[in-house]
């Protein structure tokens, strides 16, 4: 139960510094960001494993390349999901990515800095 509710404070910490950093990646206010927090976490938790389970023989003949599609749809479930929590398109040094590369870039500093957080709690 301690392990649930740190990677659930983990992940509403990562989305508020993504949010900051990133204006293209939007919460509607403090209670959108709790529950995309929670719905992200939870999702992570719950349905990422048995995805992982289920798809291996892919993600093990692309060496663990898959796994970030994986993180990539579950990312993108969670916007689906809650209202008021959204990923535009980004853009960097002039390009425009889709909204599939956003969220593969969102996704990766999603990682990293929950990563960092998990590390300092």
């Amino acid at each position: 139960m301690k392990s649930v509710v740190r990677t659930i404070l983990v992940t509403i910490f990562s989305i508020l510094l993504l949010s900051w950093l990133i204006p293209q990646v939007s919460v509607a206010n403090t209670v959108t960001l709790i529950l995309a927090g929670v719905v992200l976490a939870l999702l992570n938790l719950t349905l990422r494993p048995l995805l992982k389970v289920l798809f291996l023989p892919i993600n093990i003949i692309t060496l663990g390349i898959f796994g970030w599609v994986i993180n990539v749809f579950i990312l993108f479930l969670a916007t689906w999901l809650v209202p008021g929590f959204a990923i535009q398109e980004i853009t960097i040094l002039g390009y425009t990515m889709n909204q599939f590369f956003s969220l593969t870039f969102v996704a990766v500093l999603l990682s990293v800095f929950s990563s960092f957080l998990g590390g300092l709690l």
